[in-house]
């Protein structure tokens, strides 16, 4: 008992002796005009500094459950960097995880990091170097029992063995051809891929030059070839293409656009437009529509300027092809209070609404 008093007298302490937390408080209501279903959620942090560390406690709720309760850090150990962060569902309630990540400052361009994730079922890790662009090693990645991409443990496992590595490098060249990128991957069975790509000299006048990308594949036991394309378009317009590539036969077929829109600024009004020419293929604008037609403008606020803005949406139905409106604004009420809302207007009917706000305290 008097160990438990001792504990709770110093972390009293420590925290009388921190800076002042600060709470943020974040929330989304919506209202679907057609069912007539409510749904919302919370976000709750509270952050507080304690000498050279940063600490963050943060819980979320959605529709009634609770989702999520994290601890985290952030702080710095000479010249090191220190990111620790437990995270717990509270569903259970049971522990889910705890993370570290590391990085030592730079040294001469070069950067090193690392990982170390503990869960229920398992542990891993990883180590990461970064080097300046254009250096011949750029990017090294090793992964020991975790996924690819995702800090998260692979395998049930505490024992954790090599999984993934990629190396990514760069090699300057002369003359014509300035510098080949390339990539190498390999996993615990052995080598897996590698890739190269290079620029191709020249640059036609409308500003589109070319890339040549292979790639060699262990499955496959055979090489591939996937050229591709960059488009620098004039101030106000953008230009999606692709090259039509069928890598089965090595023929290039042309050119595909795959959508085109403008944008510009007329003092504190903005107007932005896009297109979708291949929706089937790359989602440009929200289903069903795939096109679509924006308006923004500054509005004064309580305490500074807000924002409003107006979208129409277009696409197969409706009075010429107008499928749907959506009204938004954003305004700062005061210091650390913003609002927002939106309204969603199809063509047919429904629609939704919706509200946001954020206090900071």
């Amino acid at each position: 008992m008097r160990r438990g008093v001792i504990v709770l007298l110093l972390v009293g302490g420590g925290v009388a002796l921190a800076a002042p937390p600060s709470l943020t408080w974040e929330g989304k209501l919506s209202w679907d005009l057609a069912t007539a279903v409510v749904k919302w959620a919370l976000d709750l942090s509270l952050a507080w500094d304690f000498g050279p560390w940063k600490w963050t406690t943060a819980g979320s709720v959605a529709d009634g459950a609770w989702t999520k309760l994290l601890f985290s850090g952030s702080g710095r150990l000479g010249e090191i960097e220190l990111a620790p962060s437990v995270e717990f569902d509270p569903q259970a309630p049971a522990f889910k995880g705890a993370k570290l990540c590391w990085r030592i400052l730079p040294w001469a361009g070069v950067e090193f990091g690392g990982v170390a994730r503990l869960e229920e079922k398992g542990f891993g890790w990883g180590l990461s170097l970064r080097s300046p662009p254009g250096s011949l090693v750029e990017r090294l990645r090793l992964r020991f029992n975790l996924k690819r991409q995702l800090d998260e443990v692979k395998d049930a496992t505490f024992t954790p063995s090599f999984s993934f590595g990629e190396a990514r490098f760069s090699i300057p060249l002369w003359c014509c051809l300035s510098r080949i990128r390339g990539r190498v991957s390999f996993t615990k069975a052995g080598f897996e891929e590698a890739g190269v790509s290079f620029p191709l000299p020249g640059k036609l006048d409308c500003g589109i030059s070319f890339w040549v990308s292979l790639r060699f594949r262990i499955e496959e036991k055979r090489a591939s070839l996937f050229p591709s394309l960059v488009y620098q378009g004039p101030a106000g317009v953008a230009l999606l293409l692709g090259l039509d590539w069928d890598p089965a036969t090595s023929t290039l077929r042309g050119i595909r656009v795959y959508g085109f829109g403008f944008h510009g600024k007329v003092g504190d009004f903005r107007f932005r437009s896009l297109t979708g020419l291949a929706e089937d293929k790359i989602g440009l604008v929200k289903d069903p529509y795939w096109e679509l037609l924006e308006l923004i403008w500054k509005v004064p606020a309580c305490c500074g300027e807000g924002e409003a803005a107006v979208t129409f949406y277009f696409g197969d139905d409706g009075p010429l092809g107008l499928g749907e409106v959506e009204l938004r604004g954003e305004a700062e009420l005061s210091p650390g209070a913003r609002v927002g809302a939106r309204l969603e207007l199809p063509v047919e009917g429904g629609g939704k609404i919706g509200f946001t706000w954020q206090l900071r305290l």
